[in-house]
Parts: C-alpha cells; structure tokens; sequence
C-alpha cells in the first residue's frame, strides 16, 4: 500500500503543468542604466528557434534592440506581440525597472521594459536579465514557459 502510495504520488507530481524545480536565471544584482546602454544583438540559436516555427529571416533585416542614453530605443526584430512571424521595425522609449511584480507574485531584480509605436498603436514589451558564460543577456520566453526556450539578444560590443 505505501509503495503504491509514493508512486501515485511521484506521478502526480510529474505529470502537472509548469517547470517547478526551473532554476532562477534572472540576475540578482541590480543593474545601472550604464550596463544596458547600447545595441543588443539576437543570438543565433533564437533566430533558429523562429525559423524552426516558419519564420523566415531576411539577410537585410537586423535583429536588434538599441537602448539609447535619452530613454529611446529602437527595436528591430520579433516580438511576441507581433503577428507569429512578422519582423517589425519600431521606435519607441525605454525604462529599467527594478523589483519588478509579476503575475505569480514572484519579483523580478531587473526588468527594460519598452513601449513600442507599432503602426501607431502602442505595445509593450519586457525583457529580463541573464548572465551566461559572464556575458549580461536580455531574454523572454519563446512559447510555453514550460519548455524552457528563450529568445535572447546579447550586448553588441
């Protein structure tokens, strides 16, 4: 009866929905506005991650996200709140945001949250902070949270 018991519950617990055990990969440390300065660069294997999905990347499109001094940007990539595929270009205003609440009250050390004119509708869009191998890496969630795959720029020089 005890083992039938721990099984069921080992199979309960494996079989629900969500990454419970995930690791925490945002940066804990909080970040000045001097470290998020600049131009960020989508690694190659998120672009593989959309054009597994039919994305197809055009070789005269940058996929970029420019963070300037004066709290503008400019975002040149994809996004999740486009059309599932769709490269856009958009300027819009940028802020660093700290301790950031997020739906399952799980707060968030540092968060560039962007509002970006779409063809002249506003969208927001945030990005947390990673660190691999010591390189500083914005990153989102591709798809499910539960897979566990990012879109990811890294700082450009």
């Amino acid at each position: 009866m005890r083992s039938t018991l721990t099984v069921l519950l080992l199979c309960l617990l494996g079989s629900g929905c969500g990454n419970y055990f995930a690791p925490d990969r945002n940066v804990k440390e909080a970040l000045a506005e001097s470290d998020v300065i600049g131009r960020w660069k989508m690694t190659t294997n998120s672009l593989s991650l959309l054009t597994r999905e039919g994305f197809r990347s055009e070789p005269a499109h940058s996929y970029t996200i420019q963070l300037h001094k004066d709290g503008t940007c400019l975002f040149q990539s994809v996004e999740a709140f486009a059309t599932k595929g769709t490269y856009i270009s958009a300027s819009g205003i940028w802020k660093l945001g700290h301790d950031i609440k997020r739906g399952d009250n799980a707060r968030v050390k540092n968060v560039i949250q962007m509002e970006l004119d779409v063809g002249g509708v506003t969208h927001f869009a945030d990005l947390n902070f990673t660190r691999q191998d010591g390189v500083l890496m914005l990153w989102e969630f591709y798809g499910d949270p539960d897979q566990w795959e990012f879109i990811q720029y890294a700082r450009d020089g």
